[in-house]
């Protein structure tokens, strides 16, 4: 893990460089295999690409571009992207055909009503159609621990083909996964509290020595538990060992004894990686 540490001529104010969060970057993993698990709508009518392998294939030329190394198989890389269809839905719009089978037939009987007995003509007949995806998202690194968890959704509403519509959500999808890493910095500056007793523990942060500062300040929240910045600091200590769940309970603590946008802002954050049974890894 990366350290800087900036002082404050006028106080006790002090600065820390750590790895992003994991909407920010794949955690340490640069070359990962892409698995994606399929759902149970994985094969668009009419065509003969799943919608699992378009996941897949979109989502590994949109990492090649943004700088990682995809590989084709296992076993290899730093890591594996797991790709989960939770949901892959596509309806009619239109309100006298409420499901798709209703809106297939009647397209095909517009289609063959449209042939007038040649069999080897066909007619692409655009409909209104609703395409829903949802993907949950997970990179596990070398170690097991993850490295990014989140859930991608996409609905996607017009007058089309299944495929065009599908292939436009797959694609907005990938996109914007891509360009999440690709614009944000690794490394994010996280405020620390400083001053008197906080002081000691502090060093320890600077020198990563994360079980020191978790046994220093948690002592340190028992005798003056009214003192918010040992709460603050000891959630970061415990963010960096990848115990997030503790580490939201103690920027909760600290947030109830004060109101700093940066308590506000950690919570968030830690709350939105608590889950499942591991997190972040802050290497």
């Amino acid at each position: 893990m990366c350290l800087a540490v900036s002082v404050c001529a006028c106080g006790p104010a002090l600065t820390i460089l750590r790895l992003s969060p994991p909407k920010a970057a794949l955690g340490t993993a640069h070359t990962v295999f892409v698995r994606v698990t399929p759902g149970t709508n994985d094969v668009m009518p009419d065509e003969a690409e799943k919608v699992s392998e378009l996941v897949r294939r979109r989502f590994s030329e949109r990492l090649t571009e943004v700088g990682y190394a995809v590989c084709p198989q296992l076993p290899c890389g730093e890591g594996v992207l797991e790709l989960v269809i939770e949901e892959a839905s596509f309806a009619g719009a239109m309100p006298h055909l409420p499901d798709f089978a209703m809106m297939e037939a009647a397209v095909k009987a517009v289609r063959g009503g449209g042939n007038s007995g040649n069999s080897t003509t066909t007619t692409t007949i655009l409909v209104p159609v609703n395409v829903q995806l949802r993907l949950g998202v997970t990179l596990v690194e070398p170690d097991g621990r993850i490295g990014y968890r989140g859930t991608l959704t996409r609905m996607t509403s017009r007058t089309s083909t299944i495929k065009e519509v599908v292939n436009d959500a797959v694609e907005s999808m990938a996109r914007g996964f891509g360009d999440e890493f690709a614009r944000q910095s690794p490394f994010v500056k996280v405020p620390l509290e400083g001053g008197g007793p906080l002081n000691r523990g502090v060093e320890l942060l600077h020198k990563a020595e994360w079980a020191n500062a978790v046994t220093y300040f948690t002592e340190l929240t028992r005798a003056q538990p009214e003192l918010d910045g040992a709460w603050y600091d000891l959630g970061f200590a415990l963010e960096a060992q990848n115990e997030w769940a503790a580490a939201l309970g103690a920027y909760r603590e600290a947030s109830k004894r004060a109101k700093k946008p940066h308590y506000e802002k950690a919570v968030s954050a830690a709350q939105g990686l608590v889950s499942g049974p591991q997190t972040t890894s802050l290497k």
